[in-house]
């Protein structure tokens, strides 16, 4: 970077400098005298020495000779805030934290290369930056990174709108079932290749049954469906299962793999205290899948459900307002600054947005261009003012924040009713501290009684529903019981008074508060989205500066609210020209068009991934030029454009899907496409998938008799099901970790399937395996005497199938031989009777076999 001194281009500078020094006086008067005093030591002091040290190689004129080094510009002042590939250049007001003033000093980087600056001219870069870095040099002068060629950009097929195309013509017309099969047909036969022979009514029976409701199919579903021989048997199954309540549990938990859904925050200094309150957003998802809510509306009232509009402005939509709760389920960072809060909370949020509903990777565009995608950090922060004007937290002081949380409440008129006696509540909390801070010290014990006395009053009025809630409650009981005989009887022993005087207006408060609180304890609360920026800090709704190299403390020009140009398919007015809001009702808006790119794409390709094991795009998460090309691209925008015409139904698109002969494959290969397609892109049969952590989980808790089968759509969170345990971000069920359950702290696009040691482990030794074999074993001894039924019982009730002639052979060995190991080990006779619990072991170890086997474990 030093280069021989220049005197020409140094006095021109110079004589520039002060000229516009000149000007600056006479421009603003009302600059303060420490500002001119700043700016005059920038021209006197730092500017001369830029420009002979600096700029040959980080200077706007160096880059039309070659790229700056290190991608640096330091002839603006957003320049030298952005910096470059280390970071920002200066910290305004912390010389220690500036990179500048460690490579001058030469601690890490050197500046200039060739020789270290006197330590005098370090000292006044150094007292330059502390005193703020004032520094009248305009300009946007940056590196650039990426160009946007709008042209060539939206001819890439991800940022084209979906086009209706023709069905292909087929050889073998008499296999297509449905339009999806003639383009996996036609490409098949492209590539010298067949469909396998259908899977069979058994295999394909349990495959659909797993997928549209993440349960196994009973004995009596099998048989009935057997049974039923008209033309019509596999669509009265599908159209049972779609309406079944378990299919939006099933479906529901699909799209909570994309949102980060957990019940817990451990990145919030607040966790303990703030209760994320994620159950009522999970329900919401599950109830609109079972109602089959439209994709459209399901994306508008999670992006602005806060502002669709009522017919009647004093009924709360309590729904739209519950899905906005996705935006409560981003990291809140444990740290101190709002701004640094903020830009972490809502780039989670915008990393969501992006890949969730757009397929997009927006969040490489916080500190930079995007380097592959056409995101520019411009639209990036155009698209962080949108949900920095919006807010899920609110703030207290310098260190404690939380989600904001509002009762499910279906009127204005309640709601405000809350609010009061919410009110009510923090003044008498306040007045019982102050009574207590005066009283403390001559009533202790009195003051104990009191809060015990009515505790326990209030929690024996309580009555809970679930079998875990009554043993807790149980437990509280017992422990203020013996609280109160505690106390009782020392004052019995000595003698003090448990009612004084001075107390009674504490008694009082104490039960009036404990009242309201009880009163206010019926409400669900749950995390909603409002617009308006975060309560408890300084900014205000609209456009959001960026922040150069995405540094919260170096605030560039504003970026007008908008949305990325290369997504749009016509002249789109920024949004902050067309509302007086956030700009989410805009956003939602924008997204569920049907001519939008993206939006139908992606949800059609992750519906085809659930139920194929693989999507047409393999990323579900990243149609960008990163991501994988779709297999079958005429298929895929195929399926968008119906799937909009059909309302957005995703259950018509399941059901179209499931129907197909392609799904309907056997999952046998050939030589020959092993050979052709091993990876199986084609679809030329069904891909073996083993089941979910959700699904076995469940399968494990059905056999034991443990999950509700028969429930109502408003109740199954009660059915036992795996949806509904406690989904935590530390610490997750040991069989959904082992079995690549979702990871909430993460989007998760595809479930990992891996094999590893443990899983065999964790089967033959966990005692739910356990419980669940000897549940099935019971049932077959209770059903028949005879060995050869009792196989076959287990078979159909663990596979779905009866046993085969080998098996039945085979099995009876192993039953018999399992017999004579049980007695040796219990030193009875070989010619000893076969007691209860010696045929319990028996069939418990039998089903144990068939549980830990790959036919229990994968979908055929």
């Amino acid at each position: 970077m030093l280069f021989t001194r220049n005197w020409a281009l140094y006095s021109l500078a110079t004589l520039l400098a002060v000229l516009l020094f000149v000007d600056v006086l006479h421009a603003d008067d009302t600059s303060t005298s420490k500002d001119i005093d700043g700016i005059e030591f920038f021209e006197r002091k730092i500017r001369p020495l830029l420009i002979e040290h600096c700029y040959r190689c980080h200077s706007r004129e160096q880059l039309k000779a070659k790229p700056a080094k290190g991608d640096l510009l330091l002839d603006t002042r957003e320049a030298l805030l952005r910096g470059g590939e280390s970071g920002p250049a200066i910290v305004p007001g912390e010389a220690g934290a500036s990179l500048l003033v460690h490579a001058l000093r030469y601690e890490s980087l050197k500046m200039p290369p060739k020789s270290k600056l006197p330590d005098s001219v370090i000292a006044d870069f150094v007292r330059w930056i502390d005193i703020g870095a004032p520094d009248p040099r305009s300009g946007d002068s940056q590196v650039e990174t990426t160009s946007v060629d709008l042209k060539a950009t939206r001819d890439y097929w991800a940022f084209r709108s979906p086009q209706l195309r023709p069905a292909p013509r087929v050889k073998n017309s008499s296999w297509p079932a449905t339009e999806a099969d003639l383009f996996i047909l036609a490409a098949l036969e492209d590539a010298g290749l067949e469909p396998t022979p259908p899977a069979s009514e058994r295999t394909w029976f349990r495959r659909v049954t797993y997928d549209l409701t993440g349960l196994r199919p009973t004995r009596g579903e099998v048989e009935a469906f057997l049974r039923d021989t008209t033309t019509r048997a596999r669509e009265k199954v599908v159209d049972q299962l779609l309406m079944s309540p378990h299919f939006g549990v099933r479906w529901g938990r699909h799209w909570l793999d994309n949102v980060r859904y957990a019940q817990d925050d451990p990145t919030c200094c607040a966790t303990n205290s703030d209760n994320v309150t994620a159950e009522p957003y999970r329900d919401w998802v599950v109830k609109a899948f079972n109602q089959d809510l439209p994709y459209d509306r399901f994306v508008e009232m999670q992006i602005a459900g806060d502002l669709l509009p009522q017919k009647d402005p004093e009924n709360l939509n309590v729904d739209a307002l519950t899905a906005t709760g996705i935006w409560g389920l981003a990291h809140l960072p444990n740290e101190v600054e709002p701004e640094k809060v903020l830009a972490d909370f809502v780039d989670d949020q915008l990393d969501v947005l992006g890949r969730t509903f757009l397929g997009l990777t927006l969040s490489c565009a916080r500190c930079h261009d995007h380097k592959f995608d056409p995101i520019s950090q411009d639209e990036y922060y155009a698209l962080a003012g949108i949900f920095h004007s919006s807010h899920i937290v609110k703030f207290y002081g310098v260190r404690r924040k939380s989600r904001t949380l509002r009762p499910l409440v279906p009127t204005q008129t309640e709601e405000r009713r809350y609010e009061e006696r919410r009110e009510r509540i923090t003044a008498l909390a306040s007045q019982l501290e102050k009574l207590e801070k005066e009283h403390a010290e001559r009533y202790p014990k009195a003051l104990e009684l009191i809060k015990t006395t009515h505790e326990l009053e209030l929690l024996l009025t309580r009555k809970p529903m679930r079998e875990a809630a009554r043993r807790r409650h149980a437990g509280n009981v017992q422990k203020l019981r013996d609280a109160k005989k505690r106390l009782s009887n020392d004052r019995n022993k000595n003698g003090w008074d448990a009612h004084p005087a001075e107390l009674k207006d504490y008694d009082t408060v104490w039960v009036e508060r404990r009242c309201l609180e009880k009163e206010l304890s019926v409400y669900a609360l749950r995390m909603v989205m409002r617009d308006g920026p975060a309560p408890g800090t300084p900014f205000e709704l609209g456009d959001m500066p960026i922040y150069i190299r995405g540094n919260h403390r170096a605030p560039g020009r504003l970026a007008v609210r908008r949305v990325p140009s290369a997504l749009t398919w016509r002249e789109e007015p920024p949004i902050a020209e067309r509302t007086r809001g956030s700009g989410r009702a805009e956003l939602a808006r924008w997204l569920t068009e049907p001519e939008h790119p993206l939006t139908s794409r992606v949800i059609v390709n992750r519906v085809w991934q659930q139920l194929f094991g693989m999507g047409l795009v393999r990323t579900a998460s990243n149609f960008g030029r990163l991501g994988a090309l779709p297999t079958h691209p005429e298929l895929l925008d195929h399926l968008a454009v119906r799937f909009v015409a059909n309302g957005w139904s995703v259950k018509k698109l399941l059901r179209e899907l499931v129907l197909s002969k392609t799904y309907g494959q056997s999952s046998r290969t050939t030589p020959e496409a092993t050979e052709l397609d091993p990876e199986n892109r084609l679809l030329s049969r069904a891909r073996r998938r083993r089941l979910d952590g959700e699904s076995l989980y469940d399968a494990l808790n059905d056999l034991a008799g443990q999950i509700t089968r028969e429930v109502a759509p408003s109740q199954v969170d009660s059915s036992g099901r795996a949806l509904y345990m406690r989904i935590s971000r530390t610490s997750t069920d040991p069989l959904l970790s082992l079995f690549d359950g979702s990871d909430a702290r993460e989007v998760t696009a595809q479930r990992a399937d891996s094999t590893s040691a443990p899983q065999s482990l964790f089967l033959l030794n966990n005692p739910r395996v356990l419980e669940a074999a000897a549940s099935v074993a019971n049932q077959v001894i209770s059903a028949t005497t005879d060995d050869t039924d009792r196989i076959r019982l287990a078979y159909e009730s663990l596979y779905g199938r009866p046993p085969s002639d080998h098996e039945k052979r085979t099995t009876r060995a192993l039953v018999e031989q399992t017999y004579g190991v049980r007695r040796a080990s219990k030193r009875l006779d070989a010619d000893a009777p076969n007691t209860q619990e010696l045929q319990l072991q028996v069939w418990t170890d039998f089903c144990h076999v068939l549980i830990c086997s790959n036919e229990f474990l994968y979908i055929d």
